[in-house]
């Protein structure tokens, strides 16, 4: 079933992950997928965030995705 599925091309996203995997300074911040961690690695949730996801709680008639 696989033997026709040809190589991906390097997704650009990736390279960025793994270059900032290899940079050695600790005071780094990964920006490649769009997230922030605290000096423990955890990913804390923004109050911006929060806020904007009980707006779309208060207000979302549907759970199905805009085209």
């Amino acid at each position: 079933m696989f033997e026709k599925v040809e190589d991906y091309p390097i997704d650009p996203i990736m390279i960025g992950a793994d270059l900032f995997a290899q940079e050695p300074r600790r005071d780094k911040l990964n920006l490649t997928v769009g997230i922030c961690q605290d000096e423990h690695g955890r990913t804390p949730v923004l109050e911006a965030v929060k806020l904007a996801e009980q707006r779309l709680i208060e207000t979302q008639t549907s759970k199905s995705y805009s085209p």
